[in-house]
This record gives C-alpha cells, structure tokens and sequence, in this order.
C-alpha cells in the first residue's frame, strides 16, 4: 500500500470538513491492509482512526481502535517495543486522556517513554511530542512540578530546530499557560504575577504561529484551530481571530485537493 497516498487524501477530506468521507477513506483502507496483510499500514491507518474518532468525541470508537492495536500489535515481535508502537501508545493514551481515562493515559505514555528512551537520541523530537501530552496529563493528575518540567523540557528539545517547530513549540507555551492558570508558579521565570507569565506565554506562542517563515500545511491549520480558543479564553479575541483566519486559508487550499 501506498501509504502517503492515502494519508494526503485524509488530509483533503479533513481539510473540506468532510467527516463522513474521511470515515469511510480510513476504514476502506483498514479493510485493505489486513486483506494485503501489510501489518505497517494497518497499524497507520488504525492510529488514523484513534485520533478521528477522539476529535470527533466518539468514545466508543476511539476506544476500540485503540485497544485493537495495542492487543494486536503489543504482542506482535515485529512491532512491540519499537517506536512505531510506542508511538500507538502515546496515541492511545491521548484517547485515554480525552475521555477521562487519565490514570491509564499516563500508564501509557510512560510506555511509550520507556521505549523512545531506548530507542530514540534523547534530543529527538518526538520525545517533545510525548512530553507535551504526557504533561497535560500530569497536569489533570495534580502533579504540577512534573508538568512542568515536562513542558519546559519538550521546549529545550523544539528550539534548536528552529522555525520548522513553530506549531509544536506555540502548542507548548500555551499548554505552560493552562498549568500557570490552574495554581502553578514556576520559580526564577523573571515574572512575579501568574497573569504576567501567562501574557508572555501568549505572545510567545502568536509570535510562532504567526511568523512568516512558518510553513502554512495542514498541521498548522490543525493546531491553529486547537490553539484558537485558548487565545479567546484568555482574552486575546484578535490573535483568536488571526489564528483562525489562518487555519481557513489553509483548509480551503488543501479542501481544493478533494
């Protein structure tokens, strides 16, 4: 299976906000791997569904999807303690996360943790992913020193890699602004005011998303759409209005592919 083929047309059908045609794409093809029997892009596609059914807030399939994959492919030699399967588990967990599951979220996501210590340099990028997530979830569990180390450590690792991380980057600075806002105040920031750190977290993450340098793909128009209530939540109504402009421009060029 030509995998990038049918992840680009995902793109497309997501872009145009066709949902029921993005369904339909990902299941054909789940039916289409397991018949060619390539485990690789079933295991893709089914990371696919967890994260479709999750924003589409059906638990019951994202949950399924989920737990299909870490049974089949937990105890598959080929795949168990690689990174493509830690990478299933930190999806899993993020579905975990998104319905309440928090205790087995972390679970997962220290799986997935242990596998990328294994396997990955420690300055990898996908270890700032995992943190970014993991952390909120410490967040949900109260553990807020831990969250944010986790937070400031994803950032360590994004910033050296320049413009290219400037989504991921904004998404963190604004995940630090939801852990300030719950009670945390980190020592030796500079700021002595929560609201003042929150303020410099906000224009730190606009800043990012907003930078001409930064490439306007489909990603970005999903994290400017994730990151677009946030901004309205702590009361910047322009840099919500911006954001989401931006997020359109891309979504009617990419909703053109269809």
């Amino acid at each position: 299976m030509k995998i990038d083929r049918v992840l680009d047309r995902l793109d497309a059908l997501l872009a145009a906000k066709n949902y029921t045609g993005a369904e339909a794409h990902l299941l054909f093809w789940l039916r289409e791997a397991e018949a060619c029997g390539d485990a690789a892009a079933e295991l893709t596609v089914l990371n696919e569904l967890m994260g479709f059914y999750r924003k589409q807030g059906d638990r019951a399939q994202a949950t399924k999807y989920a737990n299909f994959a870490l049974d089949r492919y937990g105890i598959d030699p080929e795949f168990n303690g690689t990174v493509f399967f830690a990478t299933t588990c930190l999806n899993a967990a993020t579905v975990c996360e998104a319905f309440g599951e928090n205790d087995r979220a972390l679970e997962l996501y220290r799986r997935c943790e242990a596998i990328y210590e294994r396997r990955l340099d420690p300055e990898d990028l996908r270890f700032a992913g995992l943190l970014n997530n993991m952390g909120l979830a410490l967040v949900e569990a109260g553990q807020y020193g831990a969250a944010y180390n986790a937070f400031s450590r994803a950032i360590q690792i994004q910033e050296p890699l320049g413009i290219s991380t400037a989504p991921d980057r904004a998404v963190t600075y604004l995940n630090l602004c939801d852990l300030i806002d719950a009670g945390y105040m980190p020592e030796k920031t500079g700021f002595t005011e929560p609201a003042d750190l929150i303020d410099s977290y906000i224009e730190s993450a606009y800043a990012l998303l907003t930078d001409q340098q930064t490439e306007k793909n489909a990603y970005y128009a999903f994290v400017c759409e994730k990151c677009a209530p946030v901004f309205g939540y702590y009361g910047y109504f322009l840099y919500r209005q911006c954001i989401t402009s931006e997020a359109e421009k891309v979504n009617v060029q990419y909703a053109s592919r269809e």
